[in-house]
């Protein structure tokens, strides 16, 4: 209803996007922000009271200029936050304000482009992701060691997106700067992908953003120079019908994608120096999950899990996730049931409840859609549309009803 619910003042700026996360375990976020004052700068970490969370704010005498990622590094159920500073730091630092072993990572400049946390290698524990002023993109381990390092030649800005871009099960890095190109790198192997870098021509600030634009079952990539030229790249870095294409003003910030007027097509909504532009893409989309934010999420954890986009784990072990309509939700981990495997957090096809099954109340939801008594975010019509063909109908029941019989 607009009325403001909480004022907290500080000395200095905050400048980067505040995180949400709850560092505490009681079931409610936590605000997570840095600071700018001169020279210097503090980590906040604030209940939704207010009230100072024990252990913050945290004097780094560091400036930041970019907000802080939150996740569970090590995968002990307890969330972390990172944080990388103009004085050429990166921080891992627990929940209750200590820093952690083995940080912080002295890296060779300083950092105008904030972590990205994502498990690379498949090792269950998260590796953190950042890029600097001298262009190197620094892949660390959970404990501060160097998994691997990425020497593009000058400033990476904006952030960096994950996405399994030739869907061959690795992640690739996507990041632009003052390189002029945008890169889809992966560290796994070390390289760009067939057909990357591709040259904009001059520099960029937005974080590449990603999403199935064409319903072709492949991720197009949007990002922009700064002078106000848009590129929508498919794949394989050949470029969108009717891209590129400029608009007034400068882009300084990533866009974001989404379904402003629930057609079966997307939006990509870019603030530039001149005003708000939006673009309609006119084609049908495809229901494939991915980075199509700033930061990944609502919550601007710059978190990035495979299967269903963004997510953070709650002290207690249950995760929150962040659904194709950028809701919050909370499903159980093996870190509150143990007879869970870890492939079990992925929610099923059909299960539009969420509750983990499929059963007669899927149903229910998917009758009431049907006879428009009730409205599906965009995630639950995924999930719905059983047969994948764009459209909730009896077809979709009896395969959902098939499912829960467990009739092939």
């Amino acid at each position: 209803n607009g009325i403001q619910e909480l004022a907290y003042l500080v000395s200095g700026f905050i400048i980067g996007a505040p995180a949400l996360g709850d560092l505490d375990g009681d079931n409610d976020l936590e605000i997570v922000f840095t600071t700018q004052n001169g020279t210097s700068g503090k980590l906040y970490a604030i209940h939704h009271t207010g009230e100072d969370m024990d252990g913050f704010p945290v004097d780094l005498d560091e400036k930041m200029v970019v907000g802080a990622a939150i996740g569970d590094l090590e995968g002990d159920g307890l969330l972390d936050i990172v944080v990388t500073t103009y004085e050429n730091n990166i921080y891992a630092i627990n929940s209750d304000g200590s820093i952690k072993s083995g940080f912080p990572y002295v890296a060779s400049h300083r950092f105008r482009s904030p972590a990205t946390l994502v498990d690379l290698d498949g090792d269950n524990d998260l590796e953190i992701v950042a890029g600097n002023d001298n262009g190197n993109l620094y892949i660390l381990h959970h404990d501060g060691t160097v998994m691997t390092t990425y020497d593009v030649g000058d400033d990476i800005r904006g952030g960096i997106s994950v996405a399994d871009i030739n869907d061959d099960g690795s992640n690739e890095l996507l990041f632009v700067g003052y390189d002029d190109k945008i890169h889809v790198w992966n560290p796994m192997t070390e390289s760009e992908l067939d057909g990357w870098p591709f040259d904009m021509g001059t520099n960029a600030l937005s974080c590449p953003v990603t999403a199935d634009l064409d319903n072709d079952g492949d991720l197009e990539i949007v990002t922009a120079m700064k002078s106000g030229t848009i590129y929508i790249f498919h794949h394989d870095g050949s470029i969108f019908n009717n891209f590129p294409y400029t608009v007034p003003g400068n882009i300084e910030t990533t866009p974001a994608i989404g379904k402003l007027d629930n057609d079966d097509d997307f939006e990509i909504v870019f603030g530039t120096t001149s005003g708000l532009q939006v673009i309609d893409i006119k084609s049908a989309s495809g229901p494939r999950s991915s980075w199509k934010l700033h930061r990944g999420n609502m919550a601007r954890t710059g978190l990035y899990d495979g299967n269903w986009g963004t997510y953070a784990y709650l002290p207690s072990g249950y995760i929150i996730s962040s659904d194709r309509n950028n809701g919050l939700f909370i499903f159980e981990s093996p870190l509150t049931n143990p007879s869970m495997e870890w492939s079990d957090c992925s929610i099923i096809q059909g299960d539009v409840n969420y509750d983990g099954d499929l059963n007669i109340l899927d149903i229910v939801k998917v009758v009431n859609y049907i006879l428009g008594t009730y409205d599906f975010t965009e995630m639950q019509y995924s999930l719905a549309d059983m047969n994948q063909d764009g459209v909730i109908d009896i077809l979709d029941l009896i395969l959902l009803a098939n499912a829960i019989l467990n009739i092939v």
